[in-house]
């Protein structure tokens, strides 16, 4: 991709800095392309799923979680083929290539929520929300040693102050125990999930990210049904209005269109970057609860918010330095996408 001349840094014949080219002007990504609409997909994607937990909370009055998430995954595998049908963006999946969608489908949805299930109901709440907040630390040297996806120490820098944010938003009191076996799911979800981003990224080489997210619910239900007859109770024995509504809600945008949202993201900025919107979900939390419940936030809430938001825009940032031959510090930071 061609860098308007205005992207670059100018200096006079000292090498002094006399143009610093604007932020938005310079946003070139190998990943996916200069627009802002590039990380659209990842915030409403992390908004989505931190909201979820709100209708889960409705949805379990009647439901159990295997039978929730059986219900989610069949509602997000009807409403994706529908569309994709509509729309022409399915595609048939070469017999080759089944093992893959077959291994996908283990990590996630099955991999990783029977070991968030689990992990959380051996470990603390906060504990929990820790653990699986490494994700973003933890994808992009793992992308970068299985796909070789590149990342800055500017771009880790800003994961960890973003990470630190969590804590703030997190560690408000409460317990930090957890048995070994909860820890070693709670590892796992991690796991599970950093491996299905690289997975996807993949398969996007032959695949719409439509295709694999359809393929990868509709084999998830297909694990999902003979847990949930094993489980003794299938049916919930009463369905309330507002547990239905939360379902289907849960089943269209947090199983269905999220992870859709969350493959492109994938496709235009990769996986570091697209894991790194995850340290959002705490955030959009705690301010939802202000609006919605009128809860309060104090400082140390205030503060996390404002270190997650700014270690999120250091993430995104393309970081190249050069120096001149008296030393001098020359370029500037090009940011991508913000």
């Amino acid at each position: 991709m061609l860098i308007p001349q205005t992207c670059d840094a100018k200096y006079n014949s000292n090498g002094i800095l006399q143009h610093l080219p604007h932020a938005y002007l310079c946003n070139a990504t190998k990943e996916g392309g200069t627009s802002m609409k590039n990380y659209t997909a990842p915030i409403l994607t992390s908004t989505i799923w931190a909201l979820s937990y709100v209708f889960t909370t409705i949805a379990f009055e009647s439901f159990s979680p295997v039978q929730l998430l059986t219900l989610r995954l069949a509602i997000a595998s009807l409403l994706l083929a529908f569309i994709g049908y509509r729309k022409g963006a399915l595609q048939r999946i070469s017999r080759k290539h089944i093992p893959a969608f077959v291994l996908l489908a283990l990590l996630e949805p099955t991999g990783y929520f029977l070991c968030e299930t689990f992990g959380l109901s051996l470990s603390s709440p906060v504990l929990a929300s820790v653990i699986l907040s490494t994700v973003p630390l933890f994808a992009p040297f793992i992308a970068f040693l299985t796909i070789g996806e590149r990342f800055s120490a500017g771009n880790v820098a800003g994961l960890a102050v973003s990470f630190i944010g969590v804590l703030f938003l997190t560690l408000k009191g409460g317990s930090l125990n957890a048995s070994p076996l909860g820890l070693l799911l709670l590892g796992g979800a991690v796991f599970f999930l950093i491996v299905y981003s690289i997975a996807v990224k993949k398969l996007q080489k032959h695949y719409t990210t439509h295709t694999i997210v359809t393929a990868q619910n509709t084999i998830g239900t297909l694990y999902f049904i003979p847990i949930l007859l094993a489980s003794g109770n299938p049916i919930p024995e009463h369905i309330g209005g507002s547990a239905l509504v939360s379902a289907i809600t849960l089943g269209i945008f947090a199983s269905g269109l999220a992870f859709v949202w969350f493959g492109e993201s994938i496709k235009n900025i990769g996986v570091g970057k697209t894991n790194a919107f995850l340290n959002l979900m705490p955030a959009v939390t705690a301010i939802a609860s202000i609006a919605i419940t009128g809860e309060t936030i104090d400082g140390q809430g205030i503060i996390g918010i404002v270190l997650v938001i700014a270690g999120l825009f250091t993430s995104q940032a393309k970081w190249n330095f050069s120096f001149r031959k008296k030393e001098r510090f020359r370029d500037s930071v090009r940011i991508s996408g913000f």
